[in-house]
């Protein structure tokens, strides 16, 4: 049963540095990735 979708779309530009090898909702924030603030 899923009860929710979590949109995590885009190329991320304005980070391409940080996310050249790594998808934005997986860039580590305080060592938790982001979507995880997302999902809590």
């Amino acid at each position: 049963m899923m009860k929710a979708l979590i949109l995590a779309a885009g190329y991320a530009t304005r980070l391409w540095p940080l996310t050249l090898n790594r998808p934005k909702p997986l860039l580590p924030v305080k060592n938790k990735p982001i979507i995880e603030y997302s999902i809590e």
